[in-house]
C-alpha cells in the first residue's frame, strides 16, 4: 500500500509542477504582451500575399491600420493587409487527444485494477489506472494529429476593411 501512495503523491506532484510551469510561462507572455499591448495569435501559421510570397510557420502579432504585424524568431516584420492572399492555420489537436485518451485510458485501468480481487482496492486501481493512461494518451494524441486538418481561409477576393475585419477575427479566435 506504501508503494501504491508513493506513486499517487510522485504523479500528483508532477502533475502539478508541470501545470506550475505552464502557466508561469503564460503569465509571463502575458506580462509582455500586455506591456508592449501585443496581441497574439499563439497558434503558427503560413500567410501567402498576392506575389505569391511565402510566409511559413510565422504569428500574427497585431494588425494596425493597414498593416498586419507577423513574427518569426523574434524578427517583426509588417505586411499590407491588402497583399495577404490566404492565411492557412497548421492543424493542432495532440494534446486534445492525449488527455481525451489518457482519461478514457485512466477510468478504464481503473476498473480494471480496483477489481482484480474480489474486494473493491483503490490502490490497485490507481496503478491500473496509470499504466493504462499513457499508452492510450499517447494513442488519442496520435490519432488526432493524423486526422486533423489545416484550418484556409482565403481573403483574396476581399476588399480591405473586409480583410482587416477577418484578420481580427482569426486573431481573437487563434488566441489562447
Amino acid at each position: 500500500m506504501n508503494n501504491v501512495y508513493s506513486i499517487f503523491v510522485i504523479s500528483i506532484c508532477i502533475i502539478a509542477i508541470s501545470n506550475t510551469y505552464c502557466y508561469a510561462e503564460d503569465s509571463l507572455r502575458t506580462k509582455v504582451h500586455t506591456l508592449f499591448q501585443i496581441v497574439d495569435t499563439t497558434s503558427e501559421c503560413t500567410i501567402i500575399t498576392k506575389s505569391r510570397s511565402s510566409y511559413k510557420n510565422i504569428v500574427i502579432i497585431e494588425l494596425r491600420d493597414s498593416f498586419v504585424f507577423i513574427n518569426k524568431d523574434d524578427i517583426t516584420r509588417k505586411l499590407l493587409v491588402n497583399d495577404v492572399r490566404t492565411i492557412k492555420f497548421n492543424a493542432r489537436g495532440f494534446w486534445k487527444g492525449a488527455r481525451l485518451g489518457g482519461g478514457i485510458g485512466f477510468g478504464l485501468g481503473f476498473i480494471l485494477g480496483a477489481n482484480i480481487s474480489s474486494k473493491f482496492n483503490f490502490g490497485n486501481g490507481f496503478l491500473g489506472g496509470m499504466l493504462f493512461a499513457i499508452p492510450l494518451g499517447l494513442l488519442g494524441g496520435g490519432i488526432v494529429v493524423l486526422i486533423a486538418e489545416d484550418e484556409l481561409y482565403d481573403l483574396g477576393n476581399l476588399n480591405l476593411n473586409a480583410k482587416k475585419s477577418k484578420i481580427k477575427y482569426l486573431i481573437k479566435k487563434y488566441s489562447e
